[in-house]
């Protein structure tokens, strides 16, 4: 390792950043639109047809206010247009309205773009937030469901308090009311159940779809319909919390149990579970029954190794191409060879150079005076002429108008280096050639040879790249998540900008530095980090992992990694891409709920240990 250079990777092509912009385009999960000043779309990628449920041909030329919610769409026209023609530049969040009707909250970043010669346009990533906003929404809401029911039951106890001490003579019927309220309380406790599964409340009956076991890959005989024994199926680590939510349903918090927990398999590994579940009441309110089913949605989890799949497949195209490459830099270097041998052979004598005229891949003009005396079959093909049409015609008769001064002067003086031009065919099209132009003596005559060679392809794949490197970098940049390149030294190459926002270091502080002398780690992940790389760059597997990384103003962020090698046409790694997460306010999240739920149940044992002394006192 130590013995390659810093510099011994290869570079990448315009062809390959043409390549991986569109591969990236067309797969990212993030929204790609390219939109005009007006706002009307010029371009999107397939996660906005996914996501609105529109045709590409149904968005294309379209306003953007046409796909956005009713109270969104005064400030698109008013604020968001303005602010990107005065800025170049527009984050916020939009509420997109899909063609089914519904609704999703966008989080975007959008930047306005110059080119030369040509209009601007506005290129953007935007994000579905949806998920995340409802999941605060719903946590939030947990939060002031929690609180209530504390409240509720607070208040509870202490009327049940003030009632044993005022009239001791419904004593009996008091306790036969908190006995009754106990047993239901445990009865739904003990009935936390998943999947498909029909329960009696009252007599604690339970019926398993078979279909159900065989998700966790069991027969039907091999687990018997018993809700304790069902539930010990649940991760350990989940079944609190599902037994909470059952509950909460039970109690008639919640209109509809839902949610979403692991089960442990058979063979052990792990498979998620949507549950979804409906009580069925007495005329009393009083639940008698519970009908639940549920939905396997492991492949949605694993969308994350969707993800490092979909890197693979780039590389394959990338190693592709650059074979591809391969083959045309030989056929043009086959090409070179050639034009030097028609040129060696229109030298020695006129018989052989119609004979390599003809077979060369340019146009061939003899003239005299400025007028084609003779030429090859390529410039037949390439200006759409008969052979007897282009004999007696003017030198800048096959020349557009915009060029033709220029090749009159060249001709006039002699000039014999090669020089670009706009040609003209027989139909009026035009397009790009090199024109090179030299004169000598052919049997006794003073003319000059001509050979134009057609680079309109050339020109118009190396503008195509330009404009392909330029949105690459932009998707780089603007990419949501945090980006980091390393060579084979374990030395960064390249950072993106929310790279930079994200840990607010310049980037001259990071480019440039290894994996050990980087400031924003500690020592043990710096090892876990260089002991995962050097995995990864002798091909080994990597799935993704966390990581500590620590802001240049000392503050805390966990990352979660996603990293893929990039690798050299003969299949040796050169380069390493690792995405990013902030997952930082998930862990948090977690770890809050996890607090909020031990102190709820230390409160609650505290409630019971003073109803317990309540009890004895009255006693």
């Amino acid at each position: 390792m130590e013995a390659i250079e810093k510099d011994a990777a290869p570079k990448l092509t315009g062809i390959d950043l043409e390549h991986r912009y569109r591969d990236l385009f067309e797969r990212t999960s993030d929204l790609i639109m390219v939109h005009d000043l007006d706002g009307r779309l010029l371009d999107v990628n397939p996660a906005v047809t996914r996501l609105s449920g529109y045709r590409p041909e149904e968005l294309i030329g379209r306003s953007i206010e046409a796909f956005v919610t009713p109270e969104f769409r005064p400030l698109f026209r008013e604020a968001y247009l303005s602010e990107i023609g005065t800025q170049g530049y527009a984050e916020g969040v939009v509420r997109l309205l899909a063609k089914d009707g519904r609704e999703h909250f966008i989080e975007y970043a959008n930047v306005l773009v110059h080119q030369e010669g040509r209009s601007p346009y506005v290129s953007g990533l935007g994000r579905d937030i949806t998920e995340r906003l409802q999941a605060k929404q719903a946590l939030q809401r947990a939060q002031e469901e929690t609180e209530q029911r504390i409240v509720m039951r607070t208040t509870e106890l202490v009327e049940a308090n003030v009632l044993l001490k005022r009239e001791t003579v419904d004593r009996k019927k008091v306790e036969a009311q908190l006995r009754t309220s106990q047993e239901r309380y445990a009865l739904a406790t003990r009935a936390a159940g998943v999947g498909v599964w029909d329960l009696n409340l009252e007599t604690n009956e339970f019926y398993l779809d078979p279909n159900v076991k065989e998700i966790l890959g069991y027969r039907d005989d091999e687990i018997p319909n018993d809700i304790e024994v069902w539930s010990s199926y649940v991760h350990p680590k989940d079944k609190q919390a599902v037994m909470e939510a059952f509950q909460a349903h039970i109690e008639g918090k919640q209109p509809e149990f839902v949610y979403e927990h692991r089960m442990l398999r058979k063979d052990g590994a792990t498979c998620w579970i949507m549950a979804r579940g409906s009580a069925m009441r007495d005329s009393h309110g009083n639940p008698i029954r519970v009908v639940g089913t549920d939905t396997d949605i492991t492949a949605r989890k694993h969308s994350e190794e969707a993800l490092h799949k979909i890197l693979e497949e780039l590389e394959d195209r990338v190693r592709k191409r650059t074979a591809d490459l391969s083959t045309i830099n030989a056929q043009l270097e086959l090409e070179i060879s050639e034009r030097k041998k028609t040129e060696k052979a229109l030298r020695e004598n006129e018989e052989r150079y119609r004979a390599l005229a003809d077979a060369s891949f340019e146009a061939v003009f003899i003239s005299e005076n400025g007028i084609c005396i003779d030429t090859n079959n390529t410039a037949v093909e390439m200006f759409g002429y008969d052979h007897e049409e282009l004999i007696g015609i003017f030198g800048t008769d096959v020349i557009a108008p915009e060029s033709r001064d220029l090749v009159m002067q060249n001709m006039l003086s002699g000039y014999e280096k090669p020089y670009e031009a706009i040609a003209q065919r027989k139909d009026g099209t035009t397009f790009q050639v090199e024109i090179r132009g030299k004169m000598t003596e052919l049997k006794g005559r003073r003319v000059r040879i001509t050979v134009v060679h057609d680079i309109d392809q050339n020109k118009k794949m190396e503008a195509r790249l330009r404009k392909s490197e330029k949105k690459y970098r932009q998707i780089f940049d603007l990419s949501p998540e945090a980006i980091v390149l390393l060579d084979t030294t374990e030395t960064i190459i390249d950072v993106n900008a929310m790279f930079l926002d994200w840990l607010g270091y310049r980037r001259e502080e990071i480019v440039g530095k290894r994996i050990q002398d980087l400031p924003f780690m500690s020592a043990g992940h710096k090892v876990k980090a260089m002991r995962n790389f050097s995995r990864r760059m002798a091909g080994g597997k990597i799935s993704p992992y966390e990581l500590d990384f620590y802001t240049k103003r000392g503050e805390k962020r966990v990352g979660r990694i996603v990293a893929t090698p990039i690798k050299a046409e003969n299949g040796e790694s050169v380069q390493d891409l690792a995405m990013i997460a902030d997952i930082t306010e998930r862990i948090q999240a977690e770890q809050a709920l996890q607090q909020r739920e031990t102190e709820l149940e230390l409160r609650s044992r505290d409630l019971e240990e003073v109803n317990a002394a309540l009890k004895v006192l009255l006693k």
